[in-house]
């Protein structure tokens, strides 16, 4: 989790709070769809990171 969040905070640094909340929550709900549309156990975790971190980028560029 640590990793996660130094990612956040790199991303999210030099926004309105108001906005990098608003990425927050969407990171999480991009990481938890994921996470729980993957039938493997072991894979969840990462299959959530690897969605939630495409978003932001996404939404970053």
């Amino acid at each position: 989790m640590s990793d996660d969040r130094r990612y956040l905070m790199q991303h999210l640094s030099g926004l309105p709070a108001a906005e990098a909340m608003r990425l927050v929550h969407r990171y999480v709900e991009a990481w938890t769809d994921a996470a729980r549309s993957e039938p493997q156990a072991h894979r969840r975790a990462n299959a959530g990171r690897r969605a939630a971190n495409r978003y932001l980028k996404g939404i970053r560029r």
